[in-house]
Order: C-alpha cells, then structure tokens, then sequence
C-alpha cells in the first residue's frame, strides 16, 4: 500500500492525465462533444487540448529525470522548440494586431463550435441539395440580390428541376433542334438577369431552346453528373460544355480533406484506383454538408461533422488541421504564400500555363461527360476571365488551346476557344464586372455574337 501511495506522490501528474483522458472518452462516448456547457466551447476538444498540454509536459519532466542522456537531450531538444515556436506565434501574433500584414486570425474550427457558422434568415440558394453531384438549387426558389458595381438588382429564379431557367418540359415539343448547356458561373450568367445570359440571347435569337444547366462553384465532375443525373433525361439535340481554365481544374481530391474541418462540403472526386478512376464524395452523407438543407442552420450539426470528419483523418492530417485552424504562425505564413500566388497569378494564365498535373482526371470528366451524351453533337467552350484576355493580347500565346484541340480531335468533338474573339476587344475591361470578375451584360452579348457566327455552332442547331 506504501508502494502505490509512493508512486502516486511521485508521478501524480500521470493520474492527472489518466483521469482527464477518462473524462474525455466518456463524453465521446456519450456523444456531448457539442453539448455547449461552456457557451461556444466544445468542452470535448477544450479537455483533449488540455491533455495533449499535460501529457507532453510531462513527457519532457519525466525524461529530463531519465539516467539516459539521449533520452534527456531530445527531451531539452522539445522543450526548445516548443519555445522557440511560442516565440513565432507571439511575434504573429503581434504582426496580425499591429496590422503589419493583413491576414486573417486562426478560426479556432476545431475549439469553438459557431466557427465559420453563417447565420441566414433564409435557406440557401445555391447549397449542397443533391446527393449525385452535391451543388445545386433548390426548385422553384427566388433571390434578390444586389450587383456590387452599380447596385443594379440580379433577380434569381428556378424552375421545378432546380436549374435556373424558364420552366422546360422533358419532351421536345417543336420542331427545332434543343441545346443543353453545363458550366459554371460564367455559363449560369451569375451576374446578370437571364434575359442577358448568353444562352437566353442564342435562345431568343435562334428561336432554338437552349436549357441552362450551369451552376457556380462547380467543375467537369460536377457537369458529367449534372447531365447524368438530370440534364440528359431532356430531349436535346446539342450539348455545350462551358470550360472556365481559370478554375475548372481545382477538383476537390483527397488532398483537400483537411480543409473540411472548416467547412465540410459534400464534393465529388475522382479517386485513383487500380490505373483507373473511381466514383467517391468527400462526406459519407449529403446531410452531413455546410450547406445542406437539414443542418445549414444548426451550427452544433455542423460541428458534429467537423468532428467526425477530425476522427477519420491519420494523424499527420490531424496534425495539420490542428495547426491550420489555431496557428498564428501558420495563418501569417499561409498569408505571405497568398501574396507570392497572387503575385504569379496576376502574371500568368491557365490558357499560357494550365496545371498538366490535373490534367489527368479534368480530361476523365470531360470523357466520362462525352461517354454519356454519345450520339448528341457536343460542343466544348473555353471562357477566358479577364485576366486572361490581357495576358493574351500582351504575350499573344495559348497553349491550352492546342491541348483542347487535341483532346476534342481524339473523342470526336467539336472545340470553339473563345479567347482569341475576346483578344480582339479593345477594352476588355467592358465586358467583365470589374469588382466581381464575371461578364457584365456586355461579355454575356459578346459570347454569344460569337457563338451565332461560328460554323461550329451554326452547324450544330441546323439540321
């Protein structure tokens, strides 16, 4: 009895730590990880810090008490770094309140329950609704919002299939040839009123139906279940595939798993099996989503999948997104890194210098989307952003023009690049909403004059 009573005295911290980390598997186990005893505080991962703390200070005492002197150098080799890096997140610190670099402070993701919480009045309007292909819209839904240069009023509207489009029927009811259109915000005409949306111009122009699927935040994954899912079960003659390089590339991948913690979306993305490409998402359910109908404003679900998420991730990962959400250190270093992208993205385009790393699954959706619309006439788009349009009237190089053409050659499609259109505008600036970065109505009209007078298009709507 002694004995144990000698050992308690000795190592009482251990006991200490033991009964924390107790305590922190029985809330886990009684699943109150979220239970808001202490306001916005998850009390579950309040305790699992303060245990990680005491479990490495004492780590470091008991080895400094070891008759092994390596085992004491590594333990004053931790305890100098766990200094030195106070120090970094200190001089952050003070970097960030001094304002000496503008970035923004850790978000604490993992701590505080309501973080990147964005409380709304109203469902969202574009959110992660469908379980095929995640972004969508619900049907039959309305926005009004204001455009950020002139305060104009963007009316959004859907019909009964969420798309945001006049109401179609699944049938073809004219005689005419019906073109289907996918993309993303620029082939949605996020800011515009869809009356000026190049495919509602080529519509009333054409007097040809011309269906919108496009919605913003989306990539060539998203636009082959998008037709798979919905878009095919419309008669169509045409399917137009609006690529933007700017950003069509950025795929969610299991890379990215970290950056759920912040905001847990539910994607899809190709997974590399077996030298080939399966099917999978980045949350096991639609409901567990930032965005989804059922928990877009219940921030304690939404911090249940955080902490699921957190739970699935190795131990690097957990490592990383610990960092990412409550380093100072990070956050300025992350900031610093912006800054030099943001440099060299200024300074080049995805049309002069695409991403061939990703190349390999952008091509596989493209494939996949061409594989299901087989026996239609498809017609693959390339929409420069602004940036792209002056980099190409300066340097008058395009390279991923020559990959499209390739590509499209190889899979029997046809390809319109509408860069090279664009180049010959004097003021580019004209056509883009300057503190957005989308075509204003002057770009919308100029895309589809081009498309009107091109052969490829011309030849596609004729029969």
């Amino acid at each position: 009895m002694r004995t144990i009573i000698t050992f308690f005295k000795t190592y009482k911290i251990l006991f200490v730590w033991l009964l924390l980390y107790i305590i922190i598997q029985c809330l886990t186990l009684l699943d109150t990880n979220q239970d808001g005893i202490i306001g916005n505080v998850s009390l579950h991962h309040l305790i699992q810090y303060m245990v990680y703390s005491l479990g490495l200070v004492t780590m470091i005492i008991l080895c400094t008490k070891s008759k092994y002197l390596l085992i004491k150098n590594i333990s004053f080799s931790i305890f100098t770094f766990i200094i030195f890096w106070l120090f970094l997140e200190l001089t952050s610190l003070g970097i960030h309140k001094l304002k000496v670099l503008e970035f923004n402070s850790p978000d604490n993701a993992l701590l505080l329950i309501e973080a990147n919480f964005q409380n709304t009045d109203r469902q969202p309007f574009w959110g992660d609704f469908n379980e095929s292909f995640g972004k969508w819209r619900l049907p039959n839904d309305s926005l009004n919002r204001c455009r950020c240069d002139d305060n104009s009023l963007l009316h959004y509207k859907t019909n009964s299939f969420g798309a945001r489009d006049k109401e179609r029927s699944l049938k073809n009811t004219t005689d005419k040839r019906r073109v289907v259109f996918l993309g993303d915000s620029f082939t949605e005409g996020i800011m515009v009123n869809t009356p000026n949306r190049c495919s509602d111009i080529l519509e009333q122009n054409t007097n040809q139906e011309h269906l919108n699927f496009g919605v913003k935040d989306t990539s060539p994954i998203n636009y082959f279940l998008i037709y798979k899912s919905i878009a095919k079960k419309f008669e169509h003659d045409v399917v137009i595939i609006g690529i933007l390089p700017a950003n069509d590339f950025e795929d969610y991948s299991e890379d990215d798993e970290v950056s759920l913690l912040r905001y847990p979306v539910y994607r899809p993305y190709w997974k590399n099996k077996n030298n080939g490409y399966s099917l999978n998402y980045s949350l096991a359910s639609l409901s567990q989503a930032y965005g989804a109908l059922a928990i877009y404003n219940k921030p304690r679900e939404i911090f249940q999948t955080k902490d699921s998420v957190y739970k699935m991730l190795t131990f690097g990962r957990k490592i990383q997104g610990e960092l990412i959400a409550n380093s100072y250190l990070l956050a300025f270093i992350g900031a610093l890194g912006r800054k030099n992208k943001k440099e060299i993205f200024n300074e080049t385009s995805m049309f002069e210098n695409y991403p061939k790393d990703k190349w390999p699954t952008f091509s596989y959706s493209l494939k996949k989307l061409i594989e299901e619309a087989k026996g239609k006439q498809i017609i693959v788009l390339t929409i420069p952003i602004l940036k792209d349009v002056k980099l190409y009237q300066k340097n008058h190089t395009n390279s991923l023009s020559v990959k499209m053409e390739e590509f499209c050659r190889k899979n029997y499609v046809n390809y319109i690049d509408l860069l090279p259109f664009f180049g010959t505008v004097k003021n580019p600036n004209e056509l883009y909403v300057e503190c957005d970065g989308h075509w204003n109505e002057k770009g919308e009209k100029l895309a589809a004059e081009i498309l009107l007078k091109h052969p490829i298009y011309r030849k596609a709507i004729t029969f």
